[in-house]
């Protein structure tokens, strides 16, 4: 059973400036704004959502060109994980318990648009957080790398 995510969709919240644009009462029923067009509705594209699959599209077309875009996303995700203080894959971990440790950015966004669409990636060759020593701790423990 899917549950609702419990914040507003975001993509909604432009809905007020855009709707008086198109001559519609800000009340407008979501089902007519964004229903298709064979059932009556506007079909208009789930702004968020569009978003968030063409930001998978940029982040996935880069690593597998293996590029230097793709490499600094590569760095970037590893630093992320380093600065948060986890060993989860950065990717597969949860975005809310995470989500006031970090700045909001491209990549972060990213990770909200996978946890709200209930999607995990995990990615080969990435960077793993450690412990070195004996008595070193994570900020935030989980899984350890696979050998």
């Amino acid at each position: 059973m899917l549950h609702p995510h419990p914040e507003p969709v975001p993509s909604h919240l432009g809905l007020a400036a855009l709707l008086p644009k198109l001559h519609l009462n800000q009340h407008t029923p979501h089902a007519i704004l964004f229903a298709s067009t064979h059932f009556g509705g506007l079909q208009l594209p789930e702004l968020y959502t569009d978003k968030g699959v063409g930001q998978l599209k940029l982040f996935f077309g880069h690593l597998k060109l293996q590029d230097d875009t793709g490499n600094l996303l590569l760095v970037l995700l590893s630093e992320l994980q380093l600065h948060i203080g986890t060993a989860h894959p950065i990717l597969s971990a949860p975005y809310a318990p995470y989500a006031k440790l970090t700045d909001q950015n491209w990549l972060t966004s990213l990770r909200k648009f996978l946890s709200v669409a209930r999607m995990q990636f995990d990615i080969e060759h990435l960077w793993w957080l450690d412990v070195t020593r004996e008595h070193d701790h994570l900020l935030k423990p989980g899984p350890t790398p696979a050998n």
